[in-house]
């Protein structure tokens, strides 16, 4: 992930209207269910997962199967990671690990090692999984965890969440207008994550360096993806 990056957009985020202003002659830009589809190819649709937490996340830490935990700190990434590797058979566990990874990793991360014990409750019902709109769930942790840090004039701490949403939000709605990192729709692929390869991001990194940040045309809407969405 580009930090400096992330930081600028952590730094341009407007809690009071949830946009980013990235410059006063340029333009605000949003994020929102249809940007995380967009990027991510993650279907807005299905079961709420903080109804789940609301109504389950306490009860559930109680109850976590051993299997899953280190006795002194919770449910530690790496664990998951190491059991789900010497898994030779893909049960219900190792779904549930796998699906504990990627909230610790990638969809909400809380804490660079562990993941919270509340999580458990969103892939306790095996079946249920799939159903869950880990789009929203996705969306309103980074949105809290930035409302949260910038409270005050300057940034409080380094929040958590998918940061990586932030940079690619940039990168896909501040576009410039020329040279060779000028948008050009017939090269865009879905999910626009995989637009961002590293060849393409540093060259973008190039033109942002010498261009400096937030100079180009602002594109706020994305469109969806039309081929078949990632579902959990």
């Amino acid at each position: 992930m580009r930090t400096l990056l992330i930081r600028y957009m952590v730094e341009i985020f407007d809690p009071s209207k949830g946009r980013f202003i990235v410059q006063d002659l340029v333009g605000e830009v949003s994020l929102g269910a249809v940007d995380v589809e967009c990027i991510l190819a993650l279907e807005n649709h299905g079961l709420s997962a903080e109804g789940i937490l609301g109504e389950e996340g306490e009860d559930v830490k109680d109850r976590v199967p051993p299997q899953f935990l280190r006795k002194t700190t919770g449910k530690v990434i790496d664990d998951l990671i190491v059991d789900i590797t010497n898994n030779k058979s893909a049960d219900d566990d190792f779904l549930r690990r796998v699906v504990l990874v990627l909230l610790g990793i990638v969809l909400a991360p809380m804490s660079s090692k562990i993941v919270p014990k509340q999580y458990y409750a969103l892939v306790d019902d095996v079946k249920r999984i799939s159903k869950i709109n880990w789009n929203t769930f996705t969306l309103r942790v980074l949105l809290d965890c930035l409302r949260n840090v910038r409270k005050g004039k300057h940034l409080r701490q380094w929040p958590r969440g998918n940061l990586a949403l932030l940079q690619y939000l940039y990168w896909e709605k501040v576009q410039p207008l020329e040279g060779e990192c000028a948008f050009n729709p017939s090269l865009s692929m879905e999910p626009l994550m995989r637009n961002w390869t590293e060849a393409a991001a540093s060259r973008r990194d190039k033109f942002d360096y010498d261009h400096g940040r937030g100079h180009g045309n602002i594109k706020e809407r994305l469109v969806a993806p039309k081929g078949r969405l990632l579902t959990m």
